[in-house]
């Protein structure tokens, strides 16, 4: 918006309300360098959020590309003796092939994917292509029977295409455990811990973000080639900068179906109610994705995937919706 000066008038800038009072030539001079920073740093927060924002929805819709699988384990419900005599040879199977899981995954994946919306924003959409390139290590050992301890590292970077202020490097470690109880029936429970950092393309911090999570699950086996889970979640938020800091709950529902052998596909639906403490806003987010994968052979996976994401905030700024899709390879060691 262009500004009107006159003589011995108040000058003031309407987005940041820089000054209000005479100006002389020097001041005005001064005070448009002093608004020029000012809206420089405003524009930095709102592409740093966009930057937040864009990586927690990546890993919230749970695309096939990333290397999380192992990291984000839950355990399978735990058989007794009164399950397996009888036909419940869905379960038997899942059981059985959750016994073969391998303990330690050391992967490398990329990625391209198309989103309608890169920087998340209610109005004036921007699509965009961004390349997701990957590394991460998963450590699952079994304790017992009933009991999984789950670790895993991963490293990765995003890279835009129309949009490269945006491009940004996403580090994370994490460890938990997971409980299923032989006599509750598949319900199983699990607790992690997750550290995360946000780096800009020139390597400026961007965000460290701690979370503590626990939750519950029950799997509904209908027969040796699908499965339904669903759960719910809840997490404590400890993040630097503090105006992303947010506590969530969370529900979630998972099918998956084995087409073939070496064809799956999984659907999921994720609502979450999202608290951020310093900004006192809460958001309503929903996610629903699916994603399809396919093993080329026994060191790599092919898959492709859908997910819209909708947020709808007690700050209306903060609404936006957002079509994301597309396909990823990952070849893995597995022992």
């Amino acid at each position: 918006m262009p500004l009107r000066i006159f003589r011995n008038a108040p000058l003031a800038s309407a987005h940041t309300g820089c000054y209000n009072g005479p100006v002389s030539a020097r001041r005005l001079l001064l005070l448009s360098l002093g608004c020029l920073l000012f809206s420089g740093q405003d524009a930095l927060l709102a592409q740093n959020n966009s930057v937040i924002d864009q990586a927690r929805l990546f890993r919230e819709a749970n695309s096939p590309a990333t290397l999380r699988d192992a990291t984000d384990a839950t355990a399978l419900p735990a058989s007794d003796d009164s399950e397996t005599e009888d036909d419940s040879m869905g379960v038997q199977q899942i059981l059985k092939e959750h016994d073969k899981r391998p303990t330690l995954v050391i992967s490398a994946g990329v990625s391209e994917v198309f989103t309608s919306n890169a920087a998340l924003t209610r109005n004036a959409e921007r699509p965009d292509v961004f390349g997701v390139g990957e590394v991460g290590v998963a450590w699952t050992p079994r304790l017992s029977p009933t009991v999984e301890a789950n670790a895993g590292a991963h490293a990765s970077l995003f890279r835009y295409i129309r949009t490269p202020e945006l491009d940004f490097a996403n580090l994370g470690l994490g460890v938990g455990l997971a409980w299923a109880p032989q006599n509750l029936g598949g319900v199983s429970f699990f607790a992690r811990y997750d550290l995360t950092e946000l780096l800009g393309s020139d390597g400026n911090h961007i965000l460290t973000d701690n979370v503590l999570t626990g939750g519950v699950q029950k799997v509904f086996v209908f027969g040796r080639a699908h499965a339904l889970t669903v759960g719910a979640t809840g997490s404590l938020g400890m993040a630097d900068p503090q105006s992303a800091q947010r506590h969530q709950a969370t529900a979630f529902a998972s099918y998956h179906v084995q087409i073939a052998r070496d064809f799956g596909a999984d659907l999921l639906w994720r609502p979450a109610a999202h608290f951020y403490e310093q900004l006192d806003r809460t958001d309503f987010n929903n996610i629903l994705s699916l994603t399809l994968r396919y093993r080329i052979s026994k060191f790599a996976d092919l898959s492709a995937f859908a997910s819209y994401g909708a947020n709808r905030s007690e700050t209306v700024a903060f609404d936006y919706d957002v079509l994301t899709t597309g396909a990823g390879v990952v070849l893995a060691l597995r022992w």
